[in-house]
């Protein structure tokens, strides 16, 4: 009986030296990689949601439960459908309604309505007897259930909530009080402080006391227009500063309602570091927040500014774009000798781009001074991020990926048949060429920044989204986890 015990013993610790360790908690199959840096959840679930506020929901014969980061199932798979958690509280449907359970699983507001959105502030939007209101914690309506639509909130900073009753928009506060009267096509919520509405196909902008502080004449203040979808990124607005645009010519007013610059551009781009991109006569240049014209329009095309320079183009040589970068003074940088374009990839970072003897383009890293960090060796130099660039070269008439610093140092050598950029200290990777019959049905699995191997090509999936150091990983139509235990 001893002896078995002591092979038991070296067993498991053998499995601890290599890094590796295989845990069943809770039904759930869990592997502990590397020592203890990370933690693989091993796809075995239907259907998987991400980590939020550290359980992730799952799903196993159509019925949902919750696990957390140790791979334990904390909540039994009990639920026709869940939400994620917040403020401590997740949304679960059971026989066709919503209601809510605490992180130990207790039903403590009873399934009872028909959608419902997540907690915020305290609040969660619901919808019975298909009118929305606003609950508490408690379950208890705060704002009754009246309202049509809700289409924007923000209750943790302006405690503004934009509803719609009927066909008109209003504003309320979080007690249910009518800040801005509905009356309006559409209000989009764009600071903790001001809207931009729209009446019979015009716009303008309300504050959070209901006041008009720009009039609803303009044609738009969204871009790209018209909209199929409305996203923040479409707003025009930045700085404090809008874009309006009437009879097909845009300007700008700031958040007060003072005009900075009258309609009269043939385009516009939002503020960046008090400049923006503005087109006359067919021809770019850049406005300062006084309206005045401080880099003459001569550009095919400007793009924002960003840690004091923009890229700007100048004009199209044959299969290539010319691109330059100037300082806020409209003075081109020197650049690397033979730079044809230059394009950004962090925020003082570029990418130049020359052609060799041969007539091949590469590409190397400069810095926001022009200085070249590394010499022009590369096919392709991906945008930074986790500190990271992922870099490719041709070799053999192959891709091989590797990554660079933000000083230009090769980290990670060139070796990989195909590789992603970094997220949470780790990358995916394959090591099947996809360019390549052999490649058609490649695996994906996972690096570290001195380009260990932490799991080898085994997953289906070439995407990792991270939500509280987690990311989804699939094998053979099931769902687990990879999680980043030590970043």
């Amino acid at each position: 009986m001893q002896k078995k015990s002591i092979l038991i013993l070296f067993i498991v610790m053998a499995f601890l030296f290599s890094g590796i360790l295989t845990v069943f908690a809770g039904q759930v199959n869990t592997v502990i990689l590397d020592n203890n840096k990370y933690l693989l959840i091993k796809p075995q679930f239907d259907e998987v949601d991400n980590f939020s506020e550290g359980l992730a929901a799952v799903c196993k014969k159509d019925k949902w439960g919750f696990i957390d980061k140790n791979g334990k199932l904390v909540i039994d798979f009990k639920f026709d459908e869940v939400g994620r958690f917040s403020e401590g509280l997740a949304a679960v449907c059971v026989n066709n309604k919503w209601g809510f359970i605490n992180r130990t699983g207790n039903i403590v507001i009873r399934p009872q309505f028909d959608e419902v959105s997540d907690f915020y502030g305290g609040l969660a939007a619901v919808c019975k007897d298909n009118k929305w209101g606003f609950i508490n914690v408690k379950g208890n309506f705060v704002i009754k259930n009246q309202y049509d639509e809700i289409s924007d909130m923000d209750i943790k900073n302006g405690l503004f909530i934009v509803v719609r009753k009927g066909n008109k928009f209003g504003v309320i506060n979080r007690l249910g009080q009518q800040i801005i009267p509905f009356k309006y096509d559409l209000i989009v919520l764009v600071d903790s402080d001001i809207f931009i509405a729209k009446n019979n196909g015009k716009y303008g902008v309300i504050n959070d006391n209901g006041q008009v502080v720009i009039p609803l004449i303009y044609d738009s203040m969204i871009k790209p227009f018209p909209l199929k979808s409305l996203d923040e990124s479409d707003i025009f607005y930045s700085e404090g500063i809008f874009g309006v645009k009437k009879n097909n010519k845009w300007g700008y007013i700031d958040k007060t309602g003072k005009i900075i610059a009258e309609p009269k551009f043939e385009n516009a781009k939002k503020f960046s570091e008090g400049l923006a991109a503005v087109k006359v006569n067919g021809k770019w240049g850049y406005i300062d927040r006084t309206g005045k014209m401080v880099i003459k329009p001569q550009f095919v095309e400007a793009d924002d500014f960003q840690g004091g320079v923009a890229v700007v183009k100048i004009q199209s040589r044959g299969y290539f774009t010319e691109t330059k970068l100037i300082n806020k003074k409209g003075t081109f940088i020197k650049l690397p000798p033979g730079t044809i374009s230059v394009r950004r990839v962090d925020t003082n970072l570029f990418e130049y781009n020359v052609t060799n003897s041969n007539g091949d383009p590469l590409v190397g890293l400069m810095d926001c001074t022009g200085k070249a960090l590394t010499n022009a060796l590369f096919f392709h130099i991906d945008e930074f991020s986790d500190g990271l660039a992922l870099v490719t070269m041709v070799n053999n008439n192959r891709y091989k990926h590797g990554y660079i610093d933000r000083k230009g140092n090769l980290v990670i050598n060139t070796t990989f048949a195909e590789a992603y950029p970094f997220d949470n200290g780790v990358a995916l990777f394959s090591d099947k060429d996809p360019t390549t019959e052999d490649g058609f049905n490649r695996k994906y699995g996972f690096i570290d920044k001195k380009g260990k191997v932490i799991l080898k090509p085994q997953f289906d999936s070439d995407t990792t989204e991270f939500h509280e150091g987690a990311t989804i990983v699939e094998q053979d139509g099931k769902y687990g986890f990879f999680i980043v235990l030590v970043p």
